[in-house]
């Protein structure tokens, strides 16, 4: 299984369900799978820590 790399970043703001997701890195559409981890601060990391959801990418 491939290691974890960050495609994107989103923020959710203090109040709930307000997401913002910038830009997707231009390698995305190469990856058949997803995963989503929470992170400190602003930025993706190097790589993901614990992977908290993931599954499989489907036909846009």
């Amino acid at each position: 299984m491939p290691e974890p790399v960050a495609l994107a970043t989103f923020d959710v703001t203090a109040g709930g369900s307000d997401v913002r997701l910038p830009a997707w890195s231009l390698d995305a559409h190469r990856h058949d799978d997803f995963g989503i981890s929470l992170e400190e601060g602003r930025t993706a990391p190097a790589r993901p820590s614990a992977v908290l959801a993931s599954g499989q990418v489907g036909p846009a």
